[in-house]
């Protein structure tokens, strides 16, 4: 009897959905969305801490950069970057930041790229985060540096 309940429990638990059945696509969602809805939740969380440093940086570079710095925006290599007023430059930076932050935010949540591998979708935002955070630490040193050359 006991050999009996072990195959009836094995059947339960094998059982697959009917793959052409209206309840298909919500027994794979529900077997799917646990642990990469997790994983996402974790990618955007780490992405938010990211802006949250990037607007933590643009309000240290705003208290501790004189009125008069100029802060670059790269745009590729140094020899094309733009450098703009302090306020414009800070601005821009976050708001940059910001939007990045919020297209990807879009993007990994999406049903577009629903059929992405699941590390692309987890590493994407908090990737070009900490790309978008370093470049403005990047340009904030650089304004720092450049305010001694503009004064003699």
């Amino acid at each position: 009897m006991t050999c009996q309940v072990k195959v009836a429990d094995a059947v339960a638990i094998l059982r697959v959905a009917n793959p052409t059945g209206p309840e298909r696509g919500r027994a794979i969602a529900w077997a799917h969305a646990t642990t990469r809805d997790g994983t996402l939740i974790a990618s955007l969380a780490v992405g938010g801490l990211l802006l949250t440093g990037m607007v933590v940086a643009t309000w240290y570079a705003a208290v501790r950069l004189p009125g008069d710095a100029r802060v670059p925006l790269h745009a590729g290599s140094p020899e094309y970057s733009v450098w703009l007023s302090k306020r414009a430059g800070l601005a821009a930076w976050l708001a940059a930041g910001a939007v990045v932050f919020a297209a990807l935010a879009w993007l990994t949540l999406s049903q577009a790229t629903a059929n992405w591998a699941a590390s692309m979708r987890v590493t994407l935002l908090p990737a070009v985060m900490c790309v978008a955070l370093a470049a403005e630490v990047a340009a904030i040193i650089l304004a720092r540096r450049a305010v001694p050359a503009q004064n003699e």
